[in-house]
């Protein structure tokens, strides 16, 4: 699973993905299917509340957006 980041002081791109994903706070981490689309944009709060436990849901979610 490839993760992707972007530069803090890239802020063209930071405030078009803000925008896309309704991103509020910084740092984020999002969720997206291979066009783009969000699967969970709660992803940076479901990490912190259960740590490496979130990964088995986002995997269910990746499983289910391959099989659409």
């Amino acid at each position: 699973m490839p993760w992707l980041t972007v530069s803090h002081g890239d802020l063209p791109l930071k405030r078009f993905l803000s925008e896309k994903y309704k991103i509020l706070t910084s740092p984020a981490l999002v969720l997206i299917d291979k066009d783009g689309n969000a699967l969970n944009t709660n992803c940076r709060w479901e990490l912190e509340q259960k740590g490496v436990e979130a990964l088995k849901g986002w995997l269910e979610l990746v499983a289910k957006a391959q099989t659409k």
